[in-house]
């Protein structure tokens, strides 16, 4: 059965977060916690032998003195022995030593691929933008997106608590926002916990959920598994406090119509002195997968600029060429094309 996550008002969250931290005098140290911690780890160190030996005999004399005292007999040396066998005794914390001993039916080990983050630092840090100091509590929130065919993580980004979900928008990317006429199609929403969140700053954004809520109001189609009732609001006029979701649930994020992102709601904390302070550094980028660009299949250095369909001059089909060997190939010293009985299109990366 698949676990339920509990659904989180992100402005409750806050509010209950400030009240805890506020019942401690001091908010770095609860009350009561001690502040001289036990950090001897001498328990948890592998002896040598001749460790070993000491350690036992020096235990020896000092039980010697102590019957000595009370005017008994020294024990014999097989004392020694016995001594050096408990220290031979190998430290495991439980959990290794239940998984040493564990049904090999019970658990399946298996090895997953961590992705690298390819995020550059002139990408994470902002350059050149006013500083603007956080409010005291600001909820910080982790959103990671993902990409729309493949089961990958694309983007990751924290996000304040009182910024508008239209500041994450704005920084998400993707390839189909800039094919044809994508950067005239601004037009997009989230779905979150059975509401559509629509960009409407545009003059001629759509309205995508409407059609959607219309359908599933006809016929009692909200009974049905899987729907329910809908709602819609302003992407412009909601802010991430404004949200209840869940972590590690996926939503979803769709522009351009038909292309369609899961988003995961990742982490969920108040603002720490470990962050950026600045308020116009957020939405902060902290992950990119890394962007597949093809090499120009002529001279093999340069990045790919153009990809063509039933070229004459190709090998392949499609096939790709950087700036510099595609115009020799396709225009004449005057700059008139040779032959246009094929299809060319501005090419970007996978």
């Amino acid at each position: 059965m698949a676990e339920v996550r509990k659904k989180i008002n992100v402005r409750l969250f806050q509010q209950a977060s400030l009240e805890y931290l506020a019942k401690f005098e001091d908010p770095s140290v609860p009350e009561g916690f001690p502040l001289e911690i036990d950090s001897n780890c001498d328990d948890l160190k592998t002896l040598t032998k001749f460790e070993i030996a000491e350690n036992a005999i020096s235990k020896k004399m000092e039980y010697d003195q102590m019957r000595a005292a009370q005017g008994e007999e020294a024990v014999s040396d097989e004392l020694i022995l016995e001594l050096a066998r408990d220290d031979e005794r190998p430290c495991l914390l439980k959990s290794v030593a239940s998984f040493r001993n564990r049904d090999p039916r019970e658990v399946k080990v298996t090895k997953a691929k961590k992705q690298i983050n390819y995020i550059a630092s002139m990408m994470k840090e902002p350059q050149e933008v006013e500083d603007r100091p956080i409010q005291p509590g600001e909820v910080l929130l982790t959103v990671a997106l993902y990409h729309a065919s493949k089961p990958m993580k694309q983007q990751e980004f924290q996000v304040l608590g009182s910024q508008p979900l239209t500041a994450l928008r704005d920084r998400l990317y993707c390839l189909s926002d800039y094919l044809l006429d994508g950067q005239q199609c601004r037009s997009g929403y989230f779905f979150i916990e059975n509401v559509f969140y629509n960009d409407m700053r545009a003059p001629d954004s759509q309205d995508h959920s409407k059609l959607i809520i219309d359908w599933v109001g006809e016929n009692n189609r909200f009974t049905q598994p899987g729907l329910g009732v809908f709602a819609q609001k302003k992407m412009e006029d909601t802010t991430f406090l404004d949200l209840t979701l869940r972590i590690g649930a996926p939503y979803l994020y769709c522009h351009q119509g038909n292309c369609e992102h899961a988003i995961v709601f990742t982490e969920i904390r108040l603002v720490n002195s470990g962050d950026m302070q600045n308020f116009n550094a957020y939405p902060r980028h902290i992950f990119q997968a890394k962007i597949r660009r093809r090499k120009c299949k002529i001279c093999d250095i340069f990045p790919a600029r153009y990809v063509t369909y039933g070229d004459r001059m190709a090998t392949e089909d499609p096939f790709f060429y950087c700036e510099h060997c595609y115009r020799p190939l396709h225009y004449d010293a005057a700059g008139r094309i040779l032959y246009s009985d094929f299809e060319v299109f501005p090419y970007y990366h996978e």
